[in-house]
């Protein structure tokens, strides 16, 4: 374990992060609270199977059931109605049944979960001003999960958010100074130094960020350079459902909090897809907030480490 503090820049971009180990951040219980909240919901849950069965925006059955279903939010921030906040707003309840976290879920299972955020994808893209669609999952109380039946979310946008816009800049400007994507070049560099990888197969590479901005972080990538969670074939979405089962039974396992989303590359551009897990342990302070540089207390060889235990 790394012991003495240091500071990191990004592999591309200007983003820099203090890692900081003596502040002895360890994975720690913290989610009673979701244990009790899960119970709380389970009589009266929106997400398990009951009388609103048809009024799902898209599906996928199996055996006469459905395995993975989706819904339009009930409590929207935005509409396709309202001007003033344009948006379309969607609920992937990962699966019918209540209690089983997204960790607990099959490779296959999860692959399937991948297959209908792709579809979702493609559908809300195809929407009129619609510019950004982002899928995520907040996993844990302290992660943003308001209801304790596993599901995911996925919101599209009228314009392109400023931080998706830097890091697509910074993304061409690496392209036009080097003639190679800054992702394929990542997946080269961590393959050859080893010590951040997690997870490696013929299709994909999880590993843990160089400069990552929270503890634990990690990128699941597919080694060949595609831009859209719709191009993968079923092979390499399978890969990414492995990796994703590996960290997230080991968050879930020491009940650390998190969120992953999925970067699809922005409309014109030729970018590395990307899915990127963040836990929720850090709490910002006065310095990160006003400075924007980062301090983490877990260093990602360390983070590796952890995962692959």
């Amino acid at each position: 374990m790394k012991k003495i503090s240091e500071i990191r820049k990004s592999f591309f971009g200007d983003k820099y992060v203090i890692f900081a180990p003596k502040r002895g951040l360890r994975p720690h219980k913290i989610s009673e609270e979701d244990a009790k909240r899960k119970e709380q919901f389970k009589e009266n849950c929106f997400f398990c199977p009951g009388p609103d069965e048809d009024k799902a925006v898209y599906k996928i059955d199996v055996g006469g059931k459905w395995l993975v279903k989706v819904v339009e939010n009930k409590f929207p921030a935005l509409s396709l109605t309202n001007k003033k906040a344009y948006g379309k707003q969607e609920i992937v309840i990962d699966t019918p049944n209540h209690g089983e976290d997204f960790c607990d879920l099959s490779p296959e299972h999860i692959r399937t979960v991948l297959d209908v955020y792709a579809a979702r994808i493609k559908a809300i893209n195809e929407l009129e001003n619609i510019n950004y669609v982002q899928v995520f999952k907040n996993d844990g109380g302290k992660a943003g999960a308001s209801i304790p039946h596993a599901h995911s979310q996925i919101i599209g946008l009228e314009y392109i958010p400023h931080h998706m816009m830097a890091d697509t800049m910074a993304m061409d400007k690496y392209c036009c100074e080097n003639g190679s994507c800054a992702y394929c070049d990542i997946i080269k560099k961590e393959l050859k130094e080893k010590e951040r990888i997690v997870f490696d197969d013929d299709n994909v590479v999880a590993l843990c960020p160089w400069a990552s901005s929270s503890p634990y972080a990690l990128w699941v990538l597919p080694k060949a350079h595609k831009n859209k969670l719709e191009d993968l074939t079923p092979e390499e979405r399978l890969s990414i459902a492995k990796a994703l089962k590996i960290a997230t039974s080991r968050l879930d396992t020491e009940e650390i909090p998190y969120n992953f989303f999925i970067h699809d590359s922005l409309p014109h551009n030729d970018h590395h897809f990307r899915l990127k897990i963040a836990s929720r342990m850090n709490v910002w302070g006065g310095f990160e907030i006003g400075s924007g540089v980062i301090i983490n207390p877990v260093f990602p060889e360390d983070a590796a480490d952890f995962y692959k235990k």
